[in-house]
């Protein structure tokens, strides 16, 4: 996934990083160049602490040094947080984000810290960075942001198949009461559209695109399947431990009252001897327990008529009636799935 940044920022060691509730806030698209590196949110500042780090971040010297983050402070815009209009045309070469004045609780800040532990930083919080971004981009851009902040992977280059796990930065309702926080109120419609269908703790884009692809409705190119469990741990009693080896197994796609579970075999993760081993033990279990397993592939998703077979084997289990046949164009959602290089 790539998301254009309108700030180019240097290395985080090359820097002299603000303390906590010190200011500058990094805000937007720097605080998401964080999260990429492996920052993490550690914990979220007080009313009090806040109002320090948001006065610091308006005065001159806040922006002044919150340049030293941008390789081109003079053409690069720095992005803060402001109480009102005014302040905002005080501060220059930056884009400021007003607080709204019906909002009577402060815009969530937190102290990240970094991957080694050695340094933090006040942040606005993942999905205040993703309401900005959402309110100004496209469906396809802020959902494949949501994907990645609700996730249990962020991009990295350096990790296998260019992704690294974490846990998740934030969950897919606060993302809607961020959106809804920076509009004073009022309910955005094209925001719920953009979070419609994202499910959290997707490990790979792909995952919050088949996700999408089962729950949207299907007005907007999905089957209306019912929201499942994604990757949500499943606890095993000893001789189940036996059977997989391990304490615990994790479903892709759980629907616990209908015993219905569906893995998607990537070419990726599930091409090697080992993957083969581990996913026979997962079936053996999933038998043991009277779970259904259906095996979802990359081939199926990108074959029209094998995906729909799927899905309404899918919609059958779950007490769904069969599709009716989708005759001339091709469902919107499947356009994006053929973007992404990693699983």
């Amino acid at each position: 996934m790539t998301v254009e940044c309108t700030c180019e920022i240097v290395p985080i060691e090359a820097v002299d990083p603000p303390s906590p509730g010190a200011g500058p806030v990094v805000s937007h698209e720097s605080a998401l160049w964080l999260w990429r590196q492996g920052w993490a949110p550690v914990r979220r500042l007080d009313a009090e602490e806040s109002a320090d780090a948001l006065g610091a971040a308006m005065c001159t010297e806040g922006v002044r040094r919150l340049r030293r983050w941008t390789s081109h402070p003079a053409e690069c815009p720095i992005h803060v947080l402001c109480a009102s209009q005014d302040m905002r045309r005080r501060v220059k070469r930056a884009v400021c984000h007003v607080v709204p004045a019906a909002c009577r609780e402060p815009v969530p800040l937190v102290e990240a810290r970094s991957p080694r532990g050695d340094g933090t930083v006040t942040a606005v919080a993942p999905e205040v960075s993703w309401a900005q971004l959402a309110l100004k981009a496209g469906v396809t851009v802020a959902r494949e942001l949501a994907w990645e902040l609700t996730g249990t992977f962020r991009p990295c280059d350096d990790a296998p198949f260019g992704l690294d796990g974490r846990e998740p930065l934030s969950a897919v309702a606060d993302l809607m009461d961020a959106a809804v926080l920076l509009r004073g109120g009022c309910f955005p419609k094209h925001v719920d559209r953009m979070l419609q269908g994202v499910c959290d703790r997707t490990a790979s884009p792909m995952e919050g695109r088949v996700a999408c692809l089962m729950t949207l409705p299907r007005r907007r190119g999905g089957h209306g399947i019912p929201t499942p469990e994604v990757n949500r741990p499943m606890g095993l009693t000893p001789e189940e431990a036996r059977i997989v080896g391990a304490g615990t197994v994790v479903p892709d796609f759980y629907w616990e009252e209908a015993g219905l579970v569906v893995e998607y075999d990537s070419d990726a993760v599930h091409g090697d001897s080992r993957a083969a081993d581990r996913d026979a033990r997962k079936r053996t279990l999933y038998a043991a327990r009277g779970i259904v397993c259906l095996s979802l592939t990359r081939g199926q998703l990108m074959d029209p008529a094998a995906c729909d077979a799927f899905m309404d084997v899918v919609r059958g289990h779950l007490g769904m009636d069969p599709e009716e046949p989708r005759p001339g164009v091709w469902r919107l959602s499947l356009i994006h799935i053929s973007e992404p290089t990693r699983p």
